[in-house]
């Protein structure tokens, strides 16, 4: 299977409801979504548990192509958090940002959204 491509939902000058833009995560083959520095990731844990995911970093530095570091993002039980704008380390070839989720989680109980404040 491949990643699922979340869409960015852009904010209205009316305002949004968050939760109406909040899809389920793809446990297997983590998310997808463009990078832009006015995207902002909103994750949704409604797990009993705190949850862990991944930002993959896909770039490397130096001469000798030392990995980044993939960034962590910890989600406590029942709560959502929303993350700034991924620095463009984390911007793949094709200018995507990729998300794997904590594998411990039920594929029900993370939610996220990709919302564009620009």
């Amino acid at each position: 299977m491949a990643r699922d491509l979340i869409q960015a939902t852009p904010i209205p000058a009316t305002g949004l409801a968050v939760e109406d833009t909040i899809v389920q995560s793809n446990q297997a083959d983590g998310n997808r979504f463009k990078w832009s520095p006015s995207h902002r990731l909103v994750i949704k844990n409604t797990d009993a548990a705190t949850r862990t995911h991944t930002l993959v970093t896909p770039g490397t530095v130096g001469p000798l192509g030392l990995a980044i570091t993939d960034a962590t993002v910890v989600v406590a039980a029942g709560k959502t958090v929303v993350l700034p704008a991924p620095g463009p380390e984390y911007r793949r070839n094709d200018h995507e940002v990729w998300i794997n989720f904590d594998p411990a989680s039920a594929a029900t109980t993370q939610k996220l959204a990709v919302l564009d404040i620009g």
